[in-house]
């Protein structure tokens, strides 16, 4: 016997925006997201959950919910993408390597940025570190920093320290 189909019955404008300001306001407040996160998750919701109400522009209404969340300050995609940056370096993170991650979330990197020579390097020396590559002959140690984006002025000087101290770039 085959299935019965499911009863349409059409949503009113009012109950649509209820629903999706609903909705949004609980991704926000459990993920943080960006705008284009949220915007892509409230399309989602409407296209899985939200029956097709032709009087109903369901992309006008989600970027009117996402520019109200921007309007009260519960979205700021600098803040977050100044976040994840300052996430990133900290975890080691090139700053060629930021950019690229930042830009694949749909972030702009930070206009100010603490991207220094310093800071660089200190990424370079942990991620050595931490991927335990000290003991690699110099091509392949000079192979591993490229990979992870850092310069090959900087790999080479942390080889040269490395040479200097025996392995050990924390004198």
């Amino acid at each position: 016997m085959p299935a019965k189909p499911k009863d349409v019955t059409i949503l009113s404008d009012q109950l649509v925006t209820q629903r999706l300001n609903r909705r949004a306001g609980w991704y926000v407040e459990k993920y943080h997201p960006s705008a284009q996160g949220l915007t892509a998750f409230l399309q989602r919701y409407a296209q899985k959950n939200l029956n097709n109400n032709p009087s109903i522009n369901i992309k006008t209404a989600i970027d009117g919910l996402v520019n109200n969340f921007k309007e009260n300050g519960l979205i700021n995609d600098d803040k977050l993408s100044r976040a994840y940056y300052d996430q990133y370096s900290h975890l080691g993170y090139s700053h060629h390597k930021i950019v690229q991650k930042l830009r694949a979330k749909g972030f702009t990197p930070p206009a100010e940025s603490k991207h220094s020579p310093e800071t660089e390097w200190d990424n370079a020396q942990y991620f050595a570190d931490k991927r335990r590559i000290w003991h690699l002959p110099q091509e392949k140690f000079m192979r591993r920093l490229a990979a992870a984006g850092f310069s090959f002025e900087i790999a080479r000087q942390l080889w040269q320290k490395r040479g200097d101290n025996g392995g050990d770039t924390n004198e």
